[in-house]
């Protein structure tokens, strides 16, 4: 969105919210354009446009939206309907019981955000090697809660223009269920053998 687009954008916002605005000083007014400029400068201003009309259309408040209201605007408009953690447990479940020579690939069809808080084809193996009711009750969980966790953190990420997630160190982005002090270890036989056994669901 270019600068004069913004300027647009607020004067629209001035429309419908006059009282809100009335007592800007010019010096305010360009602060104000400087704030949504640099935030939705890498969004078409027809999209910004589509979510501050979202948002008009809804308020109920009186007060004209923030920035991040009207991304969360846009968001709710233009995303696909996300995967739940039950559901994403389930693809987990299909996957862990298909063949072990196919882990690996059964793990690179998996939706990215699952791949994510998986972590590899391995941990997909080492679950199949666990008890039924320890996969029903710990991993269960353990993944489930992870999931949520990195689904709000990957939507408070896409709130964040591009050029400013670039800054961002990738760092440890997400929480392994691996944890191999429960003893989810793959051991070298296993790793061979497909191991014996494994979780049946």
């Amino acid at each position: 969105m270019k600068k004069a687009e913004t300027v647009r954008c607020i004067q629209y916002l001035d429309a419908a919210y006059p009282n809100a605005y009335k007592r800007f000083t010019m010096e305010k007014f360009e602060n104000l354009v400087a704030v949504w400029f640099n935030t939705f400068s890498e969004y078409p201003v027809e999209m910004v446009m589509v979510g501050i009309q979202g948002y008009i259309s809804t308020d109920t408040s009186g007060f004209p939206p923030s920035p991040g209201q009207v991304i969360k605007v846009i968001q709710d408009l233009t995303e696909q309907k996300e995967t739940n953690s039950m559901e994403a447990w389930a693809i987990v479940k299909r996957a862990v019981n298909s063949p072990r020579d196919r882990l690996e690939e059964t793990f690179k069809s998996l939706p990215p955000l699952i791949q994510k808080v998986v972590g590899g084809h391995q941990q997909l193996l080492a679950w199949g090697n666990v008890g039924e009711d320890e996969f029903e009750t710990v991993i269960q969980s353990n993944f489930m809660r992870t999931y949520e966790t990195e689904k709000k953190r990957q939507k408070q990420l896409q709130m964040i223009p591009e050029r400013i997630r670039r800054m961002i160190p990738e760092g440890r982005t997400n929480e392994r269920i691996d944890d191999s002090s429960r003893g989810f270890e793959i051991p070298d036989n296993q790793m061979e053998s497909g191991g014996d056994g494994g979780a049946d669901c």
